[in-house]
């Protein structure tokens, strides 16, 4: 594979280079992928959730239908 990218790029290839280089984006997106969980979460607990059913009067409703 190393020897189909050099012959398309007419430069020889690294692999040690292009290895350091993924392993480095892949860290960094697990990174920030990590970080917007946390905020994520964060966030979504700091928030108080209405628990009245679909139209907020507190259960007078059954299976989303008024009688």
């Amino acid at each position: 594979m190393g020897s189909v990218i050099e012959i398309a790029l007419k430069a020889p290839l690294d692999t040690a280079f292009v290895e350091r280089w993924f392993e480095a984006w892949f860290l960094g997106a697990c990174a920030v992928t990590a970080a917007g969980i946390f905020v994520g979460r964060s966030v979504r607990s700091g928030m108080e959730w209405d628990d009245g059913g679909e139209y907020g009067d507190g259960g007078d409703v059954e299976s989303g239908k008024r009688s």
